[in-house]
């Protein structure tokens, strides 16, 4: 007989939350255009908002982001996304960096001058 004790059972791995739909498409490549960061970055959000299950952790989130960037971009941002380790890898940081670069400033003065009151266009 032996006095071996028994190996008690494997602990069962949780299988991997599956999300019960497809990931969104994302076809929004920003190059540099200001007159558009606007609309990129409302895009990207609500991508990374909605699909974070897909796309998994902030590190893969910024991943993400980078490969939404044209080449020019990413190269004007390359030291940011590489020092994403110092904020733990947050998207919102290279987020705010490009919008410290792109983001019209004067956007919501020119539309306030081109409309009227009445709300007729001006020339």
């Amino acid at each position: 007989m032996s006095t071996r004790e028994a190996t008690p059972p494997p602990t069962p791995v949780p299988a991997p939350m599956i999300p019960s739909r497809k990931a969104l498409t994302f076809n929004h490549i920003f190059d540099g255009d200001k007159t558009i960061f606007k609309s990129w970055h409302t895009a990207i959000i609500s991508k990374l908002n909605s699909d974070s299950a897909f796309i998994g952790n902030y590190e893969q989130q910024s991943c993400y982001m980078n490969e939404t960037l044209s080449m020019k971009i990413r190269q004007r941002v390359a030291l940011e996304y590489i020092n994403g380790s110092a904020v733990n890898y947050n998207p919102a940081y290279l987020l705010e960096y490009l919008e410290r670069i792109y983001s019209d400033a004067k956007a919501a003065d020119r539309a306030r001058i081109s409309w009227t009151p009445e709300g007729k266009e001006t020339a």
